[in-house]
């Protein structure tokens, strides 16, 4: 297998054409403003007048100002205050954050992306002038408009068995088919059934889905996966890299979670936490966080998708993409003909929080501060998730093999599969919920997040659990009980 490293963008155009919706050859963006800088002199003293653009002036703003209270850290009382107004932050002041702005985000937030993202090393391996940053409103976003820029009624596309399905309607509604991949749900191997995927991919011509196109895509949650909490190991992401380079697809890689990371449960020690304990953020970067499939991307076949929503706040709705030019200028022209930009208000926000953080505005100085609220965050999440796991192994559901579940070492969720007898899953599953919920506690049925149930049949006799938005570890222990006490209730029928 020969692999072409991309040299020039009309490298990535010849590569990956193949790749766009035909939707794509219809999407123009009609441009009726001057895109050029002016050559007036406004040396002699005479200011430029500008009287083409559709803009409100500044002075109509209703906000003059705001007032931020920033936590030190989280679950803390202690904050800093930081004032933003129409003049400050002098990089990205409210003037700027409250008018209409370019389609791709404000520039001093996609610098400190990519310093972030340079300092983490989840950048790709070929030339840095072919792949490029964009701001969007939220992963939702992201990927909705991604599958509407790539993918179409001719477009196949692989996701995980058990996903965030809601991905599931934007590959659809473009046309597109969607195929799930076998998960392996257990402690040992996690993710993605390789072996399957091969020979899914080799014996294609003679498989289940002969009579669809090969697959152009792979979606996946590499790490902390949703719904199932399970984490690919390095040995498997450059597995599946050398696949999509084999059978040429490209990796779109959803990575929300990617910086809640810690380690595997300590049965030991339950309330093993290296956070807390100590660590520097070198260490953190280079022997906790996972290394991502854009980081193995030698030509361009990766997509990453991050967003702001997990380790700062959804409601923001402010993400990023990493992608090859070929792709970015395809995502950008339909951005600037739908949604136009992302939030200023939230760009603002996002900004302002991060460079408050820090004790100068040095960039290395920016980071380290950011780097430092993630990791007190990961650090919070490891309590949590141990304290979820330990009670689990406490229940006497456990005890007697009513249950059992996947220790995630990311992310937000626990699995816990349940030992129904008989055929009729969903119907027990529903049977189970009803009384969960009469006894104060809810959780996700796992079949719903399954992409086909008939092929997920064997897997879908789970509950998805999350401990990210109890009030505390005491709520999270009470939960666990409560569905420990609706489990013996169920099986004692």
């Amino acid at each position: 297998m020969t692999v072409q490293i991309p040299q020039t963008y009309d490298d990535l155009q010849q590569k990956y054409q193949s790749f766009i919706s035909r939707r794509d050859n219809d999407r123009h963006l009609n441009i009726f403003w001057e895109t050029n800088p002016s050559k007036f002199n406004e040396n002699n003293g005479q200011k430029f007048i500008e009287l083409s653009g559709g803009m409100p002036h500044e002075s109509f703003f209703p906000i003059d100002s705001m007032n931020l209270n920033i936590l030190k850290e989280p679950v803390s009382q202690d904050t800093i205050s930081v004032d933003i107004t129409k003049e400050k932050p002098d990089k990205l002041p409210l003037l700027r954050t409250l008018q209409y702005a370019l389609s791709e985000g404000f520039q001093p937030l996609i610098d400190f992306i990519m310093n972030f993202i340079t300092k983490l090393n989840n950048i790709p391996l070929y030339d840095k002038s072919l792949w490029k940053i964009i701001i969007a409103g939220g992963s939702c976003d992201s990927l909705y408009k991604f599958f509407e820029t790539c993918t179409d009624e001719s477009t196949t596309v692989m996701v995980e068995e058990l996903t965030f399905v809601p991905v599931i309607s934007n590959i659809i509604n473009t046309g597109a088919k969607v195929i799930p991949l076998r998960l392996n749900l257990d402690n040992s191997d996690e993710g993605i059934d390789l072996n399957y995927m091969e020979s899914l991919l080799t014996n294609w011509s003679k498989g289940p889905y002969k009579h669809l196109n090969k697959p152009k895509f792979l979606y996946t949650i590499p790490t902390g996966q949703n719904p199932t909490g399970l984490t690919q190991s390095i040995e498997k992401r450059q597995k599946i890299y050398q696949l999509a380079q084999k059978f040429d697809f490209v990796i779109l890689e959803d990575d929300p979670y990617g910086y809640l990371k810690f380690p595997k449960f300590n049965h030991k020690d339950p309330n093993s936490n290296i956070y807390k304990d100590g660590i520097t953020s070198q260490e953190y970067i280079e022997k906790v966080l996972m290394k991502s499939y854009i980081s193995m991307d030698t030509d361009g076949r990766v997509v990453r998708f991050e967003t702001f929503s997990k380790i700062f706040a959804p409601g923001m709705r402010l993400s990023f993409i990493i992608m090859n030019k070929f792709f970015y200028d395809k995502f950008l022209k339909f951005q600037e003909i739908s949604t136009r930009q992302p939030s200023g208000i939230g760009q603002q926000i996002v900004y302002s929080t991060i460079h408050s953080m820090a004790h100068s505005s040095n960039d290395n100085d920016v980071i380290e501060a950011w780097l430092q609220w993630i990791m007190k965050l990961a650090g919070n999440y490891t309590e949590r998730r141990n304290v979820m796991l330990e009670s689990l192994y406490k229940t006497q559901s456990y005890k007697q093999n009513l249950l059992d579940f996947v220790e995630p070492s990311a992310g937000m969720f626990v699995i816990i599969k349940i030992h129904f007898k008989g055929d009729n899953i969903i119907e027990q599953m529903n049977d189970l919920a009803k009384i969960m919920d009469n006894n104060g506690v809810r959780a996700i049925l796992g079949y719903k997040m399954a992409v086909d149930q008939n092929f997920s049949h064997d897997n879908l006799n789970y509950f998805r659990l999350t401990y990210a938005y109890a009030d505390n570890t005491a709520q999270i222990k009470e939960a666990i009980d409560r569905i420990d006490k609706s489990l013996v209730q169920y099986f004692a029928k």
